[in-house]
């Protein structure tokens, strides 16, 4: 994020993982919401906040793995 701080520019990254890249943050600026992959723990804990709107989308073929 430093590195964000240090441009002049008035938008934040479309795109952010960790280093591990166990999970990603997927936004576009003309969509209605924003995708995050990750393991199942993760997007429980998402789903279960109470002040995010959570929708469960299941990858084509792989009911296991889903995103929020």
């Amino acid at each position: 994020m430093e590195a964000l701080e240090q441009l002049d520019v008035h938008y934040g990254p479309a795109n952010i993982w960790p280093v591990d890249r166990s999970w990603l943050v997927y936004t576009d600026w003309d969509l209605s919401g924003t995708k995050v992959y990750g393991p199942p723990e993760l997007l429980t804990m998402i789903e279960e906040d109470e002040f995010l709107e959570t929708v469960w989308l299941p990858l084509p073929g792989d009911a296991s793995n889903a995103t929020v």
